[in-house]
């Protein structure tokens, strides 16, 4: 399912007016969950600028994302070639890292880390299984992490648990 559980959201609020970013990248924006919530304006009335990685293709027209985001990238996060990109102010990886393999996760959790000076990660803290979703087999679940888990893996400067979402702020 290209959203996600909307428990807590409002710490990525939150932190977001903490960071006061410019310069984003949302890492598999779905329906462009964060984007929405984030946004202070339209796109062209902000001074924000909003990139996505986003792996299945027809999630851009369907959720209508060339709205929300300034730069789409069509691509698996772990292939992106982030030299190619600017460094950013904040990189959101909201319910995504569940729908890679353990090590493929803490490996982009790493990558990620080396591009931007703030990284903040949702992720469902309990076992949440999840198949194929409106054709797409990228939404299948593929590990599962616990929060103390992800709390020793990203080393957070905040973190929220809640009953099925965890939150991490990194900040670099």
């Amino acid at each position: 399912m290209p959203g996600s559980a909307t428990e807590n959201k409002f710490i990525v609020r939150e932190w977001f007016n903490q960071i006061q970013p410019r310069l984003i990248l949302d890492v598999g924006p779905g329906c462009g969950t964060y984007s929405t919530l984030l946004r202070s304006g339209k796109p062209t009335e902000d001074n924000q600028k909003w990139y996505g990685v986003e792996v299945f293709e027809p999630y851009i027209e369907k959720y209508n994302l060339k709205s929300k985001y300034e730069h789409i990238i069509v691509q698996d996060v772990k292939e992106v070639d982030f030299s190619k990109l600017p460094t950013f102010d904040l990189i959101i990886a909201g319910d995504i890292l569940e729908h890679l393999e353990k090590q493929d996760a803490i490996t982009v959790i790493e990558r990620l880390k080396q591009h931007t000076k703030n990284l903040i990660i949702s992720i469902p803290i309990i076992d949440y299984p999840q198949g194929p979703s409106e054709g797409n087999v990228h939404e299948t679940h593929l590990s599962n992490f616990n929060w103390n888990e992800m709390k020793e893996i990203v080393k957070p400067k905040e973190f929220l648990v809640g009953t099925i979402l965890g939150y991490y702020w990194w900040q670099g």
